[in-house]
């Protein structure tokens, strides 16, 4: 009895240990990604020392492993992460990712490019897959011993885009809407086609031998009930937020339960893809659905759905560095066979020669459709074929799987994880670069004239603005040159040579402060409001004294005011600059937009 008790305390004490380590985990990856984008926020780095977030994770997870097996409390999270079953990161990581970039995407252009978004996340995945494949099994030689089924695997992980680095850079770029949407939207159907493969080949490579008419009517269940699965759940959801206003407790949790349940039951009840579940659960709310959010909900929906998916992205990309190191690195036959090295190397070529091939194939198809298609927007497309978090948990996923050869499993995760590494260190790190160089939406030099002359009016209008404030009663103890200090300069906008993007870089506010010596919120009024000149009775610096005669408030107020114990104001008398200023240039007319000047605006007088 004493044994028995004694072997269920140690259980138990492991357990919790186990808990215990893997929340630590979460809270450091939490505190490891506020880090990690301060560095990247700061504007001390020089921009050509910031990776992407998603690199920088892996690496920070990958340099944690070497430390996971040492004996401290650290050490212990950093172990929980080896021992994660990937399933957990399927069911509760991979949703918030789908969801969030979904939901975000602009459907009235997503609409306008459905048919080149489907026709790369179907056709353009099955030549991808059929040339991966072919190569892979004819030049990698090393390999050889494989059979078809693993050769599949393989690919259609490889098939998984996530183009969230290539996606930000080019909206910091000022790329329109029209190529981001596309690159977006053909990843995240990208994604579900690629998962429907994966399951189709684990199968396979597990010793399952379907027929077949099997794998069609698994392939149609997979992905036609899991589109129809999205779009009832969303429906539904719909149906739920119209009955409820203004419930934040009640509205955000129905569409928690709507991303996670539909991902949930469609994976593990109805055996479809949750992918393309939650796929397109995320289109139909951004359509129109999300609109029945009540008006004061939709930023704090907006909010928690940012947090979730950052929590999710930097968990996944932190545990896939730490697994990373711990099935490969520690995997000594592998690590140390340099031709494993060099494959990967020559995969990493091959991957963006099949994409370009892709893409060149269906160029002719997609130049009718949508908005048109170039070369230029061709080669964007393939070099922004990132792999990521979807292709790092399925490789996880094959590495849980025992029934599937172990020395596969191994050269699986190595590769794939090679691939994430190395598009998100070359292509994350260089799409500005590239696309720079591509020139692809040259900016209007028309377009760039008018602006460049609106904002020297601006600037011009602006100092003109600036004695008229200064002259007015209500502002006359403004500490002018700290307002001055803290406005932005239109002067130091930066135009970019190659977008219609521009950058300006005001001054920072803490820095301007920090400069400045602190002063009494009081201290810049005229020396007589503060009694030092002694006409009041008051001690220097003091606002009001209830022993002196009046109000020291008095010196602030403007001529004509007689008090509100004199029940008269006569606004007559206010300097207040009540005649319009002619700020202008002298082919324009000025009317300012004052209280009571109905006449707002600016009009042409000559050309």
């Amino acid at each position: 009895g004493n044994e028995t008790l004694s072997a269920s305390a140690v259980e138990h004490a492991s357990h919790s240990s186990g808990i215990e380590s893997s929340l630590l985990f979460v809270i450091l990856c939490v505190l490891i990604g506020s880090l990690v984008k301060s560095y990247l926020a700061s504007s001390v780095v020089p921009e050509l020392a910031k990776p992407p977030y998603t690199l920088m994770l892996f690496l920070l997870g990958f340099a944690f492993g070497t430390v996971a097996h040492l004996d401290n409390f650290l050490s212990h999270a950093f172990a929980a992460a080896e021992r994660t079953d990937p399933h957990l990161i399927l069911f509760m990581l991979l949703p918030p990712l789908l969801y969030e970039s979904a939901v975000g995407i602009r459907f009235h252009v997503l609409w306008r490019v459905k048919e080149q978004v489907i026709i790369l996340a179907s056709v353009g995945v099955i030549i991808a897959l059929v040339l991966t494949t072919i190569i892979f099994r004819y030049v990698f030689v090393s390999y050889s011993s494989w059979s078809l089924s693993h050769v599949l695997l393989l690919s259609s992980i490889l098939c998984a885009t996530d183009p969230v680095a290539v996606v930000a850079a080019l909206k910091e770029l000022g790329a329109p809407a029209t190529l981001s949407t596309l690159i977006e939207g053909e990843s995240l159907l990208n994604d579900g086609s690629a998962f429907v493969l994966f399951l189709l080949f684990k199968d396979m490579a597990g010793g399952v031998t379907p027929t077949f008419w099997s794998v069609v009517g698994q392939f149609l269940q997979l992905v036609l009930g899991g589109v129809l699965f999205g779009v009832l759940t969303s429906i539904l959801v719909f149906i739920w937020l119209k009955i409820i206003y203004n419930h934040p407790l009640i509205e955000i949790p129905v569409i928690l339960v709507g991303v996670f349940g539909t991902f949930y039951v469609a994976e593990a009840l109805l055996h479809v893809s949750g992918v393309l579940a939650t796929v397109m659960f995320g289109f139909m709310m951004s359509n129109r659905f999300k609109y029945t959010l009540s008006p004061a909900v939709i930023e704090m929906n907006e909010a928690v759905w940012t947090q979730l998916a950052h929590i999710a992205e930097t968990v996944i990309f932190v545990m896939g560095g730490i697994i990373v190191y711990d099935k490969i690195i520690n995997h000594g036959d592998l690590a140390s066979d340099y031709r494993h090295w060099l494959w990967l190397l020559l995969l990493y070529l091959v991957l963006h020669l099949v994409r370009a091939t892709m893409v060149g194939l269906l160029e002719p198809l997609l130049r009718q459709l949508g908005y048109g298609f170039t070369f230029k927007q061709g080669a964007v497309l393939t070099y922004g074929g990132l792999r990521g978090a979807v292709s790092l948990t399925l490789g996880l996923l094959v590495e849980s799987d025992l029934n599937i050869d172990r020395d596969v499993r191994f050269v699986v995760n190595f590769h794939v994880a090679g691939i994430v590494f190395m598009t998100l260190f070359i292509n994350g790190w260089t799409t500005s670069f590239v696309y720079n160089k591509l020139q692809l939406y040259p900016p209007d030099r028309f377009q760039r004239a008018i602006l460049r002359k609106t904002i020297e009016y601006l600037e011009e209008y602006a100092e003109r603005e600036w004695s008229d404030l200064k002259h007015e009663w209500y502002y006359a103890d403004a500490d002018w040159p700290k307002v001055r200090a803290i406005v932005p300069d239109f002067r130091n906008i930066q135009m970019s040579k190659t977008s219609p993007a521009f950058s300006m870089h005001p001054p920072s506010i803490s820095k301007i402060y920090k400069s400045m010596t602190p002063a009494f919120v009081f201290s810049t009024l005229p020396s007589h409001a503060h009694g030092a000149t002694g006409d009041d009775g008051g001690s220097p610096g003091s606002f009001y004294d209830s022993s002196s005669s009046h109000d020291r408030r008095s010196s602030r107020r403007p001529p004509g005011y007689r008090g509100p114990d004199s029940g008269n104001y006569a606004p007559d008398t206010v300097p207040y600059s009540a005649v319009p200023h002619s700020g202008l240039p002298p082919h324009m007319n000025e009317s300012p937009a004052r209280p009571g000047n109905n006449n707002a605006g600016l009009t042409r007088t000559g050309s």
